[in-house]
């Protein structure tokens, strides 16, 4: 009987030691730790002339299964609540989406951020770029 609840605890002893190794090998190579690739817009120079939409490009961390994205659109260089102009969830196979140029003014600068969100809520680094509308050429 002894050797039998030994046997047990050694078993228990040998999953939590397992358990805890597994834990922390997944805490090590969190997603959070990586930011998606931003292609763009990247510039000082982007033209919105006879245009209806602004293309945002961009690469995943990885090709692993995940939820989507949060794209993130600000007027100006500081990324606050404040100077948030827009929002969206975006799905996770979609690589591009075209943003309206009514959002954007010419001669203004905007910045904008992409994460990354898995299953169960964990979200990359967030990515950050920006880029500013020419302005208007008068003739």
């Amino acid at each position: 009987m002894n050797r039998i609840i030994i046997l047990i605890l050694i078993i228990l002893n040998l999953l939590v030691t397992l358990s805890l190794a597994q834990s922390r090998r997944h805490s090590m190579f969190s997603k959070s730790h990586f930011t998606p690739f931003l292609y763009g817009p990247c510039t000082d120079n982007i033209s919105i002339t006879d245009k209806n939409f602004l293309e945002f490009h961009w690469k995943p961390v990885n090709d692993t299964v995940f939820m989507g994205y949060e794209l993130k659109i600000y007027e100006g260089l500081k990324t606050r609540k404040e100077h948030l102009i827009f929002s969206q969830m975006i799905p996770g196979a979609v690589r591009a989406t075209p943003i309206e140029i009514r959002l954007f003014q010419p001669g203004h600068t905007y910045s904008w951020e992409l994460r990354q969100i898995y299953f169960g809520g964990e979200k990359s680094r967030r990515a950050y770029c920006s880029f500013k509308i020419t302005p208007n050429k008068v003739n």
